[in-house]
């Protein structure tokens, strides 16, 4: 997959041409695709952290993206020299505030290209843009729990990202003292979910991140769960947004259900399976008898799963897998920075995921909300006219966000595009405060209240967890 050979030429000087780009009517942008910032990961250098990349001589094209890290996916471009970054922005001139993006794909699949992430709609907001590839599966998250192999590859590639950033951001137009992280899915995870999510129906990831061994030989990205360096307040605290589509884990049933007929049986004959991985509750208990009880009385009022029930099962599991370990993270922050909660919901032109998915049920399934920030062009199947209602919804995602980055805050003034209405951070150590993004976008308290209720009641009774708060 890649060549093995020893570089020891040391470069200063580093000079990447990029190309101008259009991002519609009198837009233009810059766009530099391709720059390596941690040299390649490769022989001696797999499962180790990584190391800033040594630089070149002459001038790098920028033209086209690096190689992406081997995944299960199979994409064709794919070579374990794979740590490259993209860079788009409106000016080199100046500094703008700087959303790194870090994309999903459960730590082993996708990349930061353009086919999914195309960043041409941020750019009349006045941001710059980075997307960051980093070590996926068994190359990014292999670990074997001692100090042999550590883990975390991924995350510490992102770290390096992040480094390269502040160190060679101001030339390409951005600010390095004015940085926003965002992501979705195992992207979004990065912010510390991983230690409660339990993804692709209730079954944990193969390769994910870790906890490392303090006698590691290299520096760790995580020494303890994430739960608990939230719960003792031992980092950075600052602004935080985070949320989850009303109905996420569609995406994941759905597809679950066409490649697995028995799926529903399979739940209607081990119950266990309702009760969520992270309650550490034991199998065939009077507790995992009563938390699956409470589950499927809840959710489908006991009926046996079947493929009429596949909303209600849904709902469960878009609550076990995405909405309540997000409210749960949100909240435990909201103790000590600002958190800004949403839900989305809004289902339109441009839920591109619903529309590869194929399902007619209602509502934002997982990844959603993402074609309303990013021209994921590699799932359109054709241009949305202008006209449209979701390009609306788009402008109003965008202007959120782009306010969050440059603000820390994303509704700072009154503004027609955003209806005026005013966001406030959830607060008090309860989630209080939300905003729902659907056709409109409407404030309101916790958007699953009842639900969120009934999780919090059953977590307390009967979880096996030390998490309890």
């Amino acid at each position: 997959m890649s060549e093995c050979g020893s570089s020891n030429h040391h470069h200063t000087r580093r000079a990447v041409q990029g190309t101008t780009e259009s991002c519609g009517f009198f837009c233009t942008y810059y766009s530099f695709k391709g720059i390596p910032y941690a040299e390649p990961p490769t022989c001696a250098r797999r499962f180790t952290n990584p190391v800033p990349h040594s630089g070149w001589s002459g001038v790098r094209d920028a033209s086209a993206h690096g190689s992406s890290c081997p995944s299960p996916d199979m994409n064709p471009t794919e070579n374990e020299d794979c740590l490259y970054l993209n860079v788009y922005s409106p000016s080199l001139i100046g500094t703008r505030p700087v959303m790194v993006w870090i994309h999903g794909g459960a730590f082993f699949g996708g990349s930061g290209d353009d086919g999914w992430y195309g960043s041409q709609y941020f750019m009349t907001e006045n941001v710059v843009i980075v997307t960051v590839n980093y070590r996926l599966g068994v190359l990014g998250f292999f670990s074997t729990g001692d100090r042999s192999a550590s883990g975390n590859w991924g995350i510490k590639d992102c770290i390096e990202a992040l480094r390269w950033v502040q160190r060679n951001i101001v030339a390409f137009g951005g600010d390095p003292n004015n940085v926003t992280i965002f992501g979705q899915s195992a992207g979004g995870a990065m912010e510390g979910l991983s230690g409660l999510d339990v993804p692709l129906l209730l079954r944990p990831i193969d390769f994910s991140p870790v906890v490392e061994p303090a006698d590691a030989p290299e520096p760790i990205a995580l020494g303890r769960r994430p739960i608990e360096i939230i719960e003792d307040g031992s980092y950075n605290a600052i602004p935080l947004m985070a949320g989850f589509t009303d109905m996420d884990a569609l995406l994941f049933t759905t597809l679950e259900l066409a490649g697995n007929s028995d799926l529903f049986n399979t739940f209607n004959n081990n119950p266990h399976f309702l009760v969520p991985f992270f309650w550490n509750i034991v199998q065939g208990s009077s507790e995992s008898a009563a938390v699956s009880q409470a589950f499927r009385q809840y959710y489908w009022q006991g009926q046996q799963l079947s493929a009429s029930l596949l909303a209600e099962f849904s709902v469960y599991v878009t609550d076990n897998t995405f909405a309540y370990p997000q409210l749960e993270m949100a909240r435990r922050h909201a103790l000590r920075s600002p958190v800004y909660v949403y839900q989305f919901s809004y289902d339109g032109d441009l839920n591109l995921f619903k529309q590869f998915a194929g399902t007619s049920l209602p509502g934002a399934i997982h990844g959603d909300d993402l074609s309303y920030l990013f021209d994921v062009k590699d799932l359109k199947t054709e241009e949305v006219p202008q006209t449209s209602h979701a390009i609306t919804v788009r402008n109003r995602m965008l202007r959120l966000w782009t306010n969050f980055a440059k603000y820390g805050n994303p509704t700072p003034t009154a503004d027609p595009i955003l209806q005026n209405t005013v966001w406030s951070p959830t607060s008090g150590g309860t989630i209080n405060a939300a905003l729902n993004i659907g056709q409109n976008l409407v404030l309101e308290a916790n958007p699953i209240v009842a639900r969120y209720n009934q999780w919090r009641e059953l977590e307390a009774r009967y979880a096996n967890n030390v998490f309890r708060v």
